[in-house]
């Protein structure tokens, strides 16, 4: 069969066949949930079509990473989860797109978009499981380009929906990071207030904050001095 589907609707009889027809495809439509990274979306067999979801972040550079780490286990739901991560980032057209070794061999291939400005900002993304980080490095370096590789101890800590980030990065220094991950029912705005009562209760200054990410931070230093 080619060509479009059309019931005409100038009989009584057809349009019968019509109200049932459309009740009949509405019925197929599944209904709509969340899956486990808390996107909305609806299933179809073994895929689903979801919506990207989204977190309020903040990034901020430490002086004192003890001191903070102090006032995080104070309100944090349990001890740390400690890390070892390297992303390589690699060239892309529409925001950030990073390859991330957790170490046994395998990774998560991350996509992001999120505005470079010292703030509490949104930040969209997709993640990908990888099983084989090394293969798909091979194949994405000859496809899009390696720009740089972010190397760092990160202490991970959960306090409600937030997880809290105590980096180490090497070439870089201590940082803070706050992810509020939001909820299905929540607007940016219920992220925001909750990053910025943490963000005084970690006694982080606005002056504190960073506008891009350590891979900005790290090709910025590499760079010669008249491109800085």
């Amino acid at each position: 069969m080619t060509g479009r589907c059309q019931l005409n609707t100038t009989s009584s009889r057809h349009d019968k066949s019509h109200v049932k027809v459309s009740r009949f495809v509405r019925s197929l439509a599944p209904p709509k949930h969340h899956d486990h990274a808390g996107r909305r979306a609806r299933h179809f067999g073994c895929w689903y079509v979801a919506e990207m979801p989204s977190n309020i972040e903040i990034k901020a550079r430490l002086t004192d990473l003890q001191a903070t780490q102090r006032l995080v286990e104070a309100i944090a739901d349990g001890p740390p989860q400690t890390l070892q991560q390297t992303d390589t980032f690699f060239a892309c057209t529409h925001g950030r797109l990073k390859l991330r070794e957790i170490g046994d061999g395998s990774g998560e291939l991350i996509a992001y978009q999120r505005a470079d400005v010292a703030d509490i900002k949104q930040s969209d993304y997709e993640i990908s499981h990888v099983a084989d980080v090394e293969s798909l490095k091979h194949v994405l370096r000859r496809a899009l380009g390696e720009s740089v590789v972010v190397e760092k101890t990160r202490l991970l800590y959960l306090i409600g929906q937030t997880r809290v980030h105590l980096d180490r990065v090497t070439g870089l220094g201590d940082f803070l990071e706050l992810e509020v991950v939001l909820m299905p029912h929540q607007t940016a705005a219920d992220g925001q207030a909750i990053a910025g009562g943490l963000m005084r209760s970690f006694e982080i200054r606005e002056q504190d904050l960073l506008a891009t990410a350590y891979a900005d931070m790290l090709e910025s230093n590499s760079a010669p001095p008249e491109n800085r």
